[in-house]
């Protein structure tokens, strides 16, 4: 046989991390990529990230998780938005290592996930930059720095920040 299955069916998410519809994607940032505005990427694996996932404008993605866990790599933010729409769906986990889980430079944010920063560096698991707008809205999930002594959330920008559920710790 030339295909290499010898007859066996090949699982079509076998070595994949995430999904749009039927269509299989070995990382994130390949299905952020192919990701239409309005589309829905599903995490079948845990991930973690070699770079940041930037949203820009005209993009308009959710992200579910279903317990599923995205971690940062040293060095970047998970989610770097300077324009466009995310939403990060309830039960999906998102963990910053170093940067923030979520950095906003324009854009909106809807989260309702559970969103965690290690201890280590000044950055916080939410955060703005007070030389652009972006709006956030927190319906559910937990917010948390790893430190207790460091605030969760940043924000020092125009736009709104909006709390309607969820913990912020």
């Amino acid at each position: 046989n030339t295909d290499g299955t010898f007859g066996v069916a090949v699982d079509p998410a076998y070595g994949k991390v995430a999904k749009i519809g039927d269509t299989y994607y070995a990382t994130l940032a390949e299905a952020v990529a192919a990701a239409q505005a309005g589309d829905t990427i599903t995490l079948i694996d845990d991930v973690t990230l070699t770079s940041s996932i930037i949203i820009t404008d005209g993009m308009d993605i959710t992200i579910e998780g279903n317990g599923k866990t995205i971690t940062g790599c040293d060095g970047s933010d998970v989610f770097y938005v300077k324009g466009g729409k995310l939403t990060l769906a309830e039960g999906l986990n998102v963990h910053a290592t170093t940067d923030c889980a979520i950095y906003i430079r324009g854009g909106d944010v809807f989260t309702a996930a559970n969103l965690t920063k290690a201890d280590g560096t000044n950055y916080h698991v939410i955060q703005g930059n007070g030389n652009y707008a972006g709006n956030v809205t927190i319906t559910g999930g937990i917010v948390k720095h790893l430190n207790p002594e460091k605030a969760a959330i940043y924000w020092p920008q125009n736009g709104k920040l909006t709390i309607t559920g969820g913990e912020i710790i």
